[in-house]
C-alpha cells in the first residue's frame, strides 16, 4: 500500500512515461496526491496483481468519528475473487444519504461542473444515478486490481484534460480549502477525489467498505453530523 502524497513529492515525476515532471498547472488545476496515483498507473516496473493507496492523514482519520481501520479478513475474502474482479476495497470514507446533496453541501457548484465535464466527454449524465444511503471512499485509501487502476486512470486523465480545457482560469465551484502557495488543492484535486465514485457507477464496479463494523461507523458519523445520515 503506497502513499500517493509521498510519491508525488519524491518519485512521482520519474514515473511519467517521458521521465519528466508534468508542466506546472495553475493553482486551481493542481492535482497533489492524485498525481501519484496516476504515476503508478503508468509505472512499467509495477507487476503485482493488486495495488493499494493510503495517506499520511490516515492516522488522523483513525482518531476521528468514523475511524479508519482495514479489516484484513474481509479484504482477504475479496482478494480470493482474483485480480480480474471489478472490485475496489476502501476503509476511509464518508456516508451519504443523498450523494449529490452532500456534494453540494461540501462544494457548492461541483455537481454542475462534474456533469458538464462528463457530458463534454460523451457520457449520458441524464441517466447517471448515484446509489443512495451508502459509504463512499476517500480518493486515497483504496486497494484495487492493478488492471482496474489502469482503466480508472485512463478515465481520470480524460476527465482532467477536459476539466482543464473547460475551466482554464478559475474554479467553477466553491471550495472548502483556501488556495494558497502551500495548499493549492482546492479545486481540481477536490474533484478528482470524487472520480472513483462516478467511474464506479458508470462501469458497474463494486466499492467494498472493508471495515470491522460498518454499522457502528455509520452511527458514529450520523450522530456527529446529520448530513451523513440515511435518507
Amino acid at each position: 500500500i503506497m502513499d500517493p502524497m509521498a510519491l508525488t513529492e519524491v518519485v512521482g515525476p520519474a514515473l511519467f512515461g517521458n521521465g519528466k515532471a508534468p508542466k506546472k498547472a495553475p493553482k486551481h488545476l493542481a492535482l497533489t496526491q492524485f498525481e501519484g496515483l496516476l504515476s503508478l498507473a503508468r509505472a512499467s516496473w509495477y507487476q503485482k496483481p493488486w495495488i493499494g493507496f493510503t495517506s499520511a492523514t490516515e492516522l488522523v482519520r483513525a482518531e476521528r468519528r468514523e475511524g479508519a481501520s482495514l479489516d484484513w479478513v474481509k479484504a482477504e475474502e475479496l482478494f480470493r475473487r482474483g485480480s480480474a474482479s471489478r472490485t475496489v476495497l476502501f476503509w476511509c470514507g464518508k456516508f451519504a444519504g443523498d450523494y449529490w446533496e452532500l456534494l453540494e453541501r461540501d462544494h457548492k457548484g461541483m455537481k454542475s461542473a462534474l456533469l458538464a465535464v462528463l457530458r463534454a466527454m460523451g457520457f449520458d449524465v441524464d441517466s447517471l444515478i448515484m446509489p443512495p444511503n451508502r459509504a463512499w471512499p476517500f480518493g486515497n485509501c483504496m486497494i484495487m486490481p492493478y488492471g482496474l487502476l489502469k482503466e480508472f486512470a485512463k478515465f481520470a486523465e480524460g476527465f482532467i484534460a477536459q476539466f482543464s480545457e473547460t475551466y482554464t482560469r478559475t474554479c467553477p465551484f466553491v471550495t472548502r480549502e483556501k488556495i494558497t502557495d502551500d495548499v493549492p488543492n482546492g479545486c481540481l484535486a477536490a474533484t478528482t477525489e470524487r472520480l472513483i465514485h462516478i467511474w464506479s457507477v458508470l462501469t458497474h464496479t463494486s466499492l467494498e467498505f472493508v471495515v470491522d463494523d460498518p454499522e457502528i461507523r455509520y452511527e458514529a458519523g450520523c450522530a456527529a453530523n446529520a448530513d451523513r445520515c440515511r435518507k
